[in-house]
């Protein structure tokens, strides 16, 4: 847990930290608001019964302008993000200021994980498809085998994704893509770090269980005392619970990357240049 208290100490040290987390805390705030509004217009248009191609037409142009609007946020915090990330293997303290470059360094961060994400969903996906298959038709003892790899599949997604994340790492360390989309990366960063990641991952799913149950408290204690008042309470809680939510996603996605770069520095970059995947 020591690593972890000096993360916090370093999110919240330095001279422009009160500037830098207020717009963490706006932008962090907008984009959980804005994926909320995208989810009750998209339930908006299941409960209606008739089609009315005017209404459709509107609801459809205001999600793709949230979309869009959500875009934009996360790649601006992608860019902050393997910024953030550069600074520690710099072993700078501190937050980066915001800057224009941000906007380069989150672009090229998500074609990074939007080319990953294709190529790992294309594997799954010549996997599941035949098992899938054999599901609908296949005998009962194919079933079960099928549907217990699948469980196996799904369980083996679920424990690359922090080595996944570790690619964010690799693209910060200079901000090139070059070399990253070698499949062999994903197998380094396992290999050599499996039991360092697994603990973090335990350690930072009890700290957010905390944080979170701690901002939905305070979520209803404000909804109480604005139902007092005479105000929308619920409207009130729900509003607390997405910024103060959105902003401690965003802490703990910097704290989760402050812990993953001294693993990468640790354990990791060594094996990488062993096995020639970086100069």
């Amino acid at each position: 847990m020591k690593q972890i208290f000096n993360a916090i100490k370093d999110i919240y040290s330095g001279e422009n930290k009160m500037q830098v987390h207020a717009v963490l805390f706006s932008i962090a705030g907008i984009g959980t608001i804005i994926e909320s509004l995208t989810g009750d217009y998209a339930k908006s248009m299941q409960n209606v019964k008739t089609f009315d191609p005017n209404f459709f037409g509107q609801i459809i142009g205001i999600i793709a302008l949230i979309w869009l609007i959500s875009l934009v946020v996360k790649i601006f915090m992608l860019g902050f993000n393997v910024s953030f990330i550069h600074r520690k293997l710099a072993k700078l303290s501190g937050l980066p200021e915001i800057e224009n470059s941000f906007w380069l360094r989150g672009l090229m961060s998500f074609i990074l994980n939007f080319i990953w994400t294709l190529g790992i969903g294309l594997a799954f996906g010549i996997i599941i498809i035949p098992l899938s298959i054999i599901v609908a038709k296949g005998t009962i003892a194919l079933k079960i085998v099928s549907v217990l790899i699948m469980i196996l599949l799904a369980f083996g997604l679920a424990l690359i994704t922090p080595f996944y994340s570790m690619l964010f790492i690799s693209y910060a360390k200079n901000f090139s893509l070059h070399g990253l989309f070698n499949p062999k990366l994903l197998v380094c960063y396992i290999k050599s770090s499996f039991n360092d990641v697994m603990i973090l991952l335990c350690k930072m799913l009890v700290l957010g269980i905390v944080l979170f149950a701690a901002i939905y408290v305070i979520s209803i204690i404000v909804s109480a005392l604005t139902s007092i008042c005479g105000m929308d309470g619920k409207a009130i809680e729900s509003l607390v619970m997405s910024l103060l939510g959105g902003y401690l996603g965003t802490i703990l996605s910097l704290i989760t990357f402050y812990c993953l770069t001294f693993i990468y520095k640790g354990k990791v970059e060594q094996e990488l240049l062993n096995n020639g995947l970086i100069q």
